[in-house]
């Protein structure tokens, strides 16, 4: 790929990257035949949810995976997902102005709507979009998050052509928990106060009885903020934000290897916005607010039903309702309301077929509905089905599989993925996959008012990344390089000629993931990641919007003395567009939270956010929030 302007580096980049790779192929073999009495890398030991149609060890999954635990979470004192995913190799955040702004997440170049967003299985994308909006998703109930990079839609279907992220609900204190001596009941309640008029109260708790566990979580913040529009431009309103969010999960578990689980989360958020005016761009306007609110539900049952045989029954729904206010008459525009809901239902088999084989098959129906006031109000169906091979073979770890989605408007789609893990040696895992994606035309490219267009193909994806994971020191130092690259074809656009909605753009992305974490011991550890991402767009050449060249992150956490913690997280960009082609300066956020522990049930936090005080804009035309601080108060049952 070409680019004006700008020398071609990342030609030599990937070259640079690719023998790095192969150097530390062939050359940590035998390094490893040395540590094999070490243990491998505890990072190994994790489970992936997303990977597959089943639960998979995370040493057996091919594609590129990162998983952020609840430890983590609780660790770095986050609000939103989207503040964790920042520092995700891959991943870019840009947000729109402060709290309560449009937040939107790229995976490797993709747009924001190639990201399959997943809530305990079931899809919450946009049905009007296609994207995701991160700006009201906080980690209240959050167990873990799974980012899997790469196209998935051989797994999941539609819009996941950059990759998922799965949010898994935390699960309440069941037989297993309490079997290690510890009563049912888990939980703890937050208080926190601090500039910006921010004010936060949260609380969880998770029990259990018998084969019953259950869990809650619920909060509530607000803040006055600061103005999304630029300070620089005489703009000083502020925009507040507030937004009420719940999660909770009941299961039961029976047979010794049955399990029943129901997981419902629940927001409601408020946020001022400002208007656009030309060629002004963004100016104050103190009337004009957005209001969301939404719910996502599901039921999953699985049981054993012989020594081979495993069947799963997921039913889940997603409802959204988005509206738009302001009392002035004009802009109308400023007046809207959009509800889309996702529905659907999926029956699957997991079946040891022996020899190392495992088989997953399954059919899913779903159901999409998007109403736009004054504009749509349209259904549409899918029908899916799927099959996977997982096979395990003189240490490589295989999986290839395919699935066919029937969309009641435009037809049928096959993709298909095949992904591969090996350990040459205990410290080494070389992981690699190939797949091809897309994802459907929504129902603004398809029945938008003088823009829709009925006839529309679906976007459509292909890609591959290959790389090494190395251990050391016992898995107590941990290295990851991958290579990839990806082409999106049949992008929907706005034609020129037919001033219609159509097929007619290309993409390309390739680019390098690096990522290193060390944990020395008990008392601190490190953790940095970098990906260049060299993208474009095949019409023009240059760089596709708000997907930065450059991206790292560094997150260091410590207890410095009993009692005391820290966690530090830098993020910087750099080498980024906007959507109207302007160069964005290049951006720098250090976040920091400082705990102390007066008992083992009583502690004090102190969270710091931008603490630079960096003013950059992650897009065009939105002032990035100044420096703020937040003391808050933290009782733990236990």
């Amino acid at each position: 790929m070409k680019h004006p302007h700008r020398p071609p580096v990342p030609a030599a980049a990937l070259a640079a990257a690719s023998f790095v790779f192969a150097s530390a192929v062939f050359g940590t073999v035998a390094a490893d035949t040395q540590e094999a009495a070490e243990p491998a890398a505890t990072v190994a030991e994790e489970i992936v949810v997303s990977a597959s149609h089943a639960e998979v060890e995370r040493e057996r999954v091919g594609s590129a995976v990162t998983v952020i635990e609840r430890e983590e979470i609780e660790r770095r004192g986050a609000v939103t997902v989207a503040d964790l995913l920042a520092t995700v190799p891959g991943v870019a955040v840009s947000r729109s102005g402060g709290r309560g702004g449009g937040v939107s997440v790229f995976l490797r170049g993709a747009s924001s709507s190639h990201t399959l967003v997943l809530v305990d299985g079931v899809r919450v994308n946009a049905t009007g979009s296609g994207a995701f909006d991160w700006a009201d998703m906080t980690t209240d109930g959050v167990e873990r998050i799974e980012v899997l990079r790469g196209p998935q839609s051989a797994v999941h279907g539609s819009e996941a052509i950059g990759g998922v992220i799965s949010i898994v609900s935390r699960r309440g204190n069941g037989p297993a928990w309490r079997a290690g001596g510890r009563d049912g009941l888990d939980g703890a309640l937050a208080a926190e106060a601090g500039g910006r008029d921010w004010r936060r109260l949260a609380g969880r708790a998770a029990g259990g009885a018998g084969a019953w566990d259950w869990s809650l979580a619920a909060s509530r913040q607000q803040t006055d903020g600061t103005s999304h529009a630029p300070a620089a431009r005489g703009n000083t309103e502020r925009d507040p934000w507030e937004n009420a969010t719940a999660a909770a999960t009941l299961g039961r578990e029976w047979s010794g290897d049955g399990r029943g689980r129901l997981s419902v989360r629940w927001f409601d958020a408020a946020a001022g916005l400002d208007a656009f005016e030309f060629p002004a761009g963004l100016v104050d306007d103190p009337d004009y607010r957005q209001e969301r609110r939404g719910v996502v539900a599901s039921v999953e049952v699985e049981k054993r039903l012989g020594p081979r045989w495993t069947q799963r029954l997921r039913l889940g729904v997603a409802d959204e309702e988005t509206l738009t206010l302001d009392p002035d008459p004009e802009p109308a525009f400023h007046r809207s309301a959009f509800i889309g809901t996702t529905a659907d239902a999926e029956v699957a088999a997991d079946v040891a077929l022996g020899g190392g084989h495992t088989l997953s098959a399954g059919y899913v129906f779903e159901r999409r509905r998007g109403e736009q006031a004054d504009a749509f109000d349209v259904e549409a169906d899918l029908h899916s089905l799927y099959l996977e091979d997982r096979f395990a073979w003189r240490g490589f770890e295989l999986a290839a599989g395919a699935r066919h989605d029937d969309h009641s408007v435009f037809g049928g789609e096959t993709t298909f993925r095949g992904t591969a893990a090996w350990r040459p040696g205990a410290a080494t895992r070389l992981h690699g996959s190939f797949g091809t994606g897309f994802k459907a035309p929504t129902f603004v490219d398809l029945y938008y008012p003088f823009y829709g267009n009925p006839e529309l193909a679906p976007e459509t994806s292909r890609s591959w990344d290959v790389g090494v994971e190395r251990s050391w020191r016992g898995g107590r130092l941990v290295g990851d390089l991958t290579v990839f690259a990806a082409r999106y074809d049949d992008l929907i656009t706005f034609d020129t000629r037919t001033f219609l909605a159509a097929n007619v753009a290309r993409a390309e992305a390739e680019g390098v993931e690096a990522q290193l974490a060390w944990r020395p011991g008990p008392r601190w550890g490190l953790a940095g990641a970098y990906t260049l991402t060299d993208s474009a767009d095949l019409a023009s050449g240059e760089l596709l919007p708000r997907r930065p060249r450059h991206a790292m992150s560094l997150s260091l956490d410590l207890a410095p003395a009993p009692r005391w913690t820290a966690t530090a997280t830098l993020v910087a960009l750099a080498d980024r567009i906007d959507s109207d082609g302007r160069r964005l300066a290049d951006t720098e956020r250090l976040d920091a939270v400082v705990g102390y522990a007066w008992t083992p049930r009583l502690g004090a936090t102190l969270r710091l956010e931008n603490l630079f005080d960096e003013e950059g804009e992650e897009v065009g035309g939105y002032a990035a929030p100044g420096a703020s601080a937040a003391l808050g108060l933290r009782y733990s049952l236990r």
